[in-house]
């Protein structure tokens, strides 16, 4: 199996269980396409390629003694600046105080993947906050450098979109995760408040400024990805007092009869030709669909 760039942690997962690639074939093909294509995006600020081989080497001996580690057994991710990661280099998107920060623990999202069979390949760049100071280059949009790729998750939803790893974890307080996720054509899910334990994810403030709208949450190209990374990362872990004992459950399908949808055309002229024509067209076929669509304003 090879070309693993367009495949899901589900599917690359699977694969290495079946034993149809090893976890150490399926990261030297991750690492070849972040060495190949992220010179020119800078959406990997920090590359573990070292510790992420060891890691991979584990998996494959782990596997050929019978045991799976859990669902992403020797699946290659990256998660974004602003969660520490213990022994590898947290800037918290290119704070210049920050430069040589290496924590020495994880933050609960980092502990959690590793602990689901994840290897951490490396840090994507965000919260973009920094401006010219940042340690970093500004990441491009993978589709179209001349255009933004939003932010401030800038760094996941770009090495997502150019293949570089099937699933980041953003950060999100307003909008940072869904707005590069949509510049880049991608999925980005925000989750509800205190589903996921920030702990060590504010690691340069930690009194934690932002109690209400801060949260962690996934970057992926599927929405497989988005359910798998959030049943990982998600539930209390006795350090973060804000997240509930509320166990994971599946929701089920979701019953779609006489949903009723609002739509206003009457768009601004800022927006472009293509999305008003895109948006029309859901329009048209959810009331092919069956569905109520009312149209408000415009």
């Amino acid at each position: 199996m090879t070309g693993l760039g367009w495949a899901s942690a589900y599917q690359v997962a699977a694969a290495i269980r079946r034993r149809d690639v090893s976890a150490a074939e399926a990261l030297e093909d991750q690492l070849d396409r972040i060495r190949r294509y992220d010179a020119r995006l800078r959406s990997v600020v920090t590359l573990d390629a070292d510790g992420a081989r060891r890691r991979a080497a584990e998996a494959d001996r782990a596997l050929a003694r019978g045991q799976v580690w859990g669902p992403l057994h020797g699946v290659g991710v990256t998660v974004e600046d602003v969660h520490a990661t213990a022994g590898m280099r947290s800037t918290f998107g290119g704070y210049r105080p920050f430069a040589g920060h290496v924590p020495a623990a994880d933050a609960t999202v980092v502990a959690r993947l590793k602990a689901a069979g994840a290897i951490i390949v490396g840090k994507t760049n965000g919260p973009c906050l920094w401006g010219e100071e940042s340690v970093f280059a500004p990441t491009l949009n993978p589709w179209n450098a001349g255009r933004t790729a939003g932010g401030s998750s800038t760094g996941p939803a770009v090495a997502v979109a150019a293949g570089l790893t099937p699933f980041d974890i953003g950060g999100d307080t307003s909008g940072s995760i869904q707005c590069p996720a949509a510049f880049c054509g991608v999925f980005g899910m925000r989750p509800t408040e205190h589903r996921v334990p920030v702990t060590g994810m504010m690691f340069i403030q930690p009194a934690r400024k932002y109690r209400v709208l801060l949260t962690a949450g996934p970057v992926a190209r599927s929405v497989d990805d988005l359910r798998l990374a959030l049943e990982v990362i998600s539930g209390p872990d006795g350090r973060d007092p804000e997240v509930p004992p509320v166990p994971w459950r599946p929701a089920g399908p979701a019953d779609l009869t006489g949903l009723r949808v609002a739509y206003s055309p009457g768009y601004p002229p800022l927006v472009a030709a293509e999305i008003r024509a895109g948006a029309d067209h859901l329009a048209a076929e959810l009331e092919k669909l069956g569905y109520q669509v009312k149209r408000v304003g415009g």
